[in-house]
């Protein structure tokens, strides 16, 4: 019969991750029979230390629009984002000081991102690649009579 619950407790994994700061993380891990990840876990609990969170695209578009209106500092404290990953989310996506257009088509492009997120596109069909760099377009999905006045 297996037993339920962890294999060590809270006591025991502050032993361990304290074992591991004095002697090789490599012999520890092998001693006990833990992986590298659940060691570096303890760790980072033991520590209170969080681990990175990974945001999606759409999640990096609004932090940077949001920066553009509040102010870089703010928002990156309020998001926990450093500004260094600001700054390279900025390059990468190719955002200005005036928002996400980058040349020609940014207020439309904001405004598109507003109706996205508020999920009232109607029946658009919105296709804007901004990593490539290319023309936004914007047409209307074909419908099956036209009626007319």
């Amino acid at each position: 019969m297996s037993k339920r619950g962890p294999r060590f407790s809270e006591k025991e994994r502050l032993a361990i991750v304290k074992e591991g700061e004095k002697n090789d993380i490599e012999a520890v891990c092998a001693k006990y029979d833990i992986s590298h990840q659940s060691y570096r876990l303890w760790r980072y609990k033991a520590n209170g230390i969080k681990p990175k969170k990974q945001r999606s695209r759409t999640e990096k578009l609004c932090i940077l629009e949001e920066c553009v209106q509040n102010g870089i500092n703010q928002t990156c404290a309020a998001y926990g984002v450093d500004s260094t990953n600001y700054f390279r989310w900025k390059k990468r996506f190719g955002f200005t000081n005036r928002g996400p257009g980058l040349r020609d088509g940014g207020a439309l492009l904001k405004k598109l991102l507003k109706m996205v997120r508020k999920g009232g596109t109607g029946n658009f069909e919105i296709i804007a690649n901004l990593t490539d760099d290319q023309a936004i377009r914007m047409r209307r999905k074909k419908e099956l009579h036209d009626p007319q006045p």
